[in-house]
This record gives C-alpha cells, sequence and structure tokens, in this order.
C-alpha cells in the first residue's frame, strides 16, 4: 500500500476503532458506521476520501483492518475496536498453543497479571509462531510467549476466530502463558 494510503488507514483506524468522536461520527452498537456520513465528517476535516478510495484501503490492508456489509454502505473496523462493540463472534475451541510475541519491558506485569487488551477489545494471538514474532518486533525487544489455548477453552475461557486467522479472548491468566521462548531481537 503507498505511503498516502497507509496514512488514510491509520486515521481510519483511530476513527473506527478508538475515537470516533474525532470527527463527530456516531457508531451504532456492533461498531458499524454509515459511509456517506463517514466521508462527509472527514471531508470537513480537510481530508479527501471516496468511496473508491475506501475500497482501495479495505480491500489492500494487510492487516485486513476493515469490512463493509454487503453492500458498502457501512463499514467497521474489524477487530480492536477500543469501543468494545459487539463484534457478532462465536466461541469456538482453539488449537493447543497460540502464540503471543510481547515486548520484554512489560514481562515482569504479565507474569504477574497474564495479558490484558489494554486499549483493544480483546487479546490477539496467534496459532503461527512466525506470525505472532512479525507482529511483535514492530515494537522493539521482544519474547514469545506460548499460550495454552486448549487448556484455558476447557477451563471455561472463550476463544473467537475472526476471519484473518487471528485467535481472539478476553485475557489470559498468567498460569496459562509459558514464558520459555528465548527473546527476539528486530535488529538481526
Amino acid at each position: 500500500m503507498d505511503r498516502n494510503l497507509v496514512k488514510l488507514s491509520k486515521f481510519l483506524s483511530l476513527i473506527l476503532r478508538h475515537k470516533p468522536q474525532t470527527v463527530g461520527l456516531r457508531l451504532d452498537e456492533t461498531g458499524w458506521a454509515d459511509v456517506g456520513e463517514l466521508i462527509d465528517l472527514v471531508s470537513q476535516q480537510g481530508i479527501h476520501i471516496s468511496r473508491e478510495l475506501l475500497e482501495e484501503i479495505v480491500g489492500n490492508s494487510e492487516e485486513k483492518s476493515f469490512i463493509f456489509n454487503a453492500d458498502k454502505s457501512r463499514i467497521r473496523s474489524y477487530q480492536e475496536q477500543s469501543s468494545k462493540a459487539d463484534l457478532a463472534l462465536i466461541s469456538e475451541q482453539p488449537p493447543q498453543y497460540l502464540f503471543y510475541c510481547a515486548t520484554t519491558r512489560f514481562l515482569a506485569t504479565m507474569r504477574s497479571q497474564g495479558l490484558m487488551p489494554g486499549n483493544q477489545s480483546h487479546v490477539q494471538l496467534s496459532p503461527d509462531e512466525l506470525v505472532a514474532i512479525q507482529r511483535g518486533q514492530r515494537y522493539g525487544q521482544s519474547i514469545v510467549l506460548t499460550i495454552k489455548a486448549a487448556e484455558m477453552f476447557r477451563a471455561g475461557h472463550p476463544f473467537y476466530r475472526s476471519d484473518q486467522g487471528v485467535w481472539l479472548t478476553e485475557t489470559v491468566p498468567p498460569w496459562y502463558i509459558q514464558f520459555s521462548k528465548a527473546p527476539t531481537n528486530p535488529a538481526e
């Protein structure tokens, strides 16, 4: 995705995930926004965006961050919403293990409190260790954590799988985390 589209995608993330009030946008209870209203409100901020440009951003996003409804009249952030909107996810059994790449500066907190969603709606876990490493290395010195997902599920913790294959759960208590993976270095 070119530089301008990346910039617009980040702006849309701010609006559709965290702060719709920045432009005066109203999201419904499941996080959907009217495309026409979004375009109008963003243009009032001096940012040009068209339906075609929105379609390009949605279609070319590597992380598949946004989705349209069937007739493309509404748009929402696919996951990670601060608003905790109902994403209409259905609980299902996860694989035996999932992975999370965390920055090492938060290890003490993770050892005592586990993984928390922070300003997102869910903790995001990967079924692929390499994908977890790639995501986590964006934030500095990191370590790969192995999550005992099947054990958590059997204990009553719901898991949800997004269309992108990311596994979501509300929290991960520390006793379900294996901290044995060696740290990774993004500079290598």
